[in-house]
């Protein structure tokens, strides 16, 4: 563990972070909840945003490299990945309410953090994609993991 750690420490001091670890790092520090957990539970309100955001070409070979035809069906087997491994599927079962939508989104969206992207990023849509996961929603039986 300790030279995976490393290693992945080595990857993200080149390649820096992207939007789903801007977007976690007030919901660890401000509420408590685990970084692992804040990353996964934006994870998939990210991955829709960002389809199509990449060189097509790219795209079709992470996709095709990852097993999926689309984006869509990428974020939907990562959402019921989630739901299988009982990651909270919405903020509210972390403790966090509308009203502190606003301190994850101005904590969330520094430049220095958020604009490895690969789509453009703004309070406004990272404020949309908050919301999205703020409820509860049960996937159910539209989850068919093999």
């Amino acid at each position: 563990m300790l030279e995976a750690s490393m290693l992945a420490g080595m990857a993200i001091s080149n390649a820096r972070t992207t939007a789903a670890h801007a977007i976690s790092y007030p919901m660890t520090v401000f509420f408590r909840v685990p970084h692992e957990i804040a990353c996964g539970i934006v994870l998939t309100p990210l991955i829709r945003y960002n389809s199509g955001a990449m060189d097509s070409v790219k795209e079709q070979v992470l996709l095709e490299n990852l097993g999926f035809k689309t984006m869509n069906e990428l974020a939907h087997v990562v959402e019921c990945l989630n739901e299988r491994i009982k990651l909270p599927v919405c903020l509210r079962d972390l403790g966090i309410r509308q009203a502190n939508l606003a301190t994850i989104v101005s904590n969330g969206a520094r430049p220095d953090r958020i604009n490895n992207n690969p789509r453009e990023i703004t309070p406004s849509d990272i404020k949309n994609m908050l919301e999205e996961i703020l409820e509860w929603i049960e996937l159910g039986p539209l989850c068919h993991l093999p």
